[in-house]
């Protein structure tokens, strides 16, 4: 299977996104300014994936910590197959608060059924592991995702299709 490690403030989301939800906070009361998905950049990658069954995501994003930001993502038909673990249910040699050090685990415990991943988030490199920098399609939290940062995870996940048309 061929895997996207997805974020969503920033790719799915941009400066000036007029979408809000509605969000829990600690104390009970309920914020309504919390920046939504934006509708033209949802459709830009779901369209993508029709095209592309074989690639399934994996939420990266801080939004997999709030109920109500992952019903958000569902109303939106953004569906997941895994989510990576929150920084305190990392064990052993990894540092909380990495998000590089979130996505090994789960390649690690999902490696006999991943045979591609690219990361797709608005974090720099500096907040991943440097084997896996070459596989970031770096969005920008002004912007969200383009056509360009699909182009980019189709030669990151198909490069035989690549090959073909050089």
């Amino acid at each position: 299977m061929k895997v996207i490690f997805l974020d969503i403030d920033g790719v799915l989301n941009r400066e000036g996104t007029k979408e809000r939800i509605e969000v829990e906070c600690p104390d009970g009361s309920l914020a309504n300014g919390a920046i939504g998905v934006d509708a033209r950049l949802r459709d830009l990658l779901l369209g993508w994936l029709v095209e592309r069954p074989d690639v399934k995501i994996v939420l990266s994003s801080t939004w997999r910590y709030l109920s109500e930001t992952k019903k958000e993502l569902e109303k939106n038909g953004i569906s997941w197959i895994a989510e990576t673990p929150s920084p305190g249910e990392i064990r052993g040699v990894y540092r909380a608060g990495i998000r590089g050090e979130e996505i090994q685990n789960v390649l690690e415990n999902l490696s006999d059924q991943i045979e591609a991943y690219a990361i797709l988030d608005d974090l720099g490199s500096y907040s991943f592991l440097q084997p896996q920098r070459r596989f970031l399609v770096q969005t920008s939290e002004k912007h969200g995702l383009q056509q360009k940062h699909l182009d980019m995870l189709d030669r990151i996940l198909f490069p035989e299709k690549d090959e073909k048309t050089s």
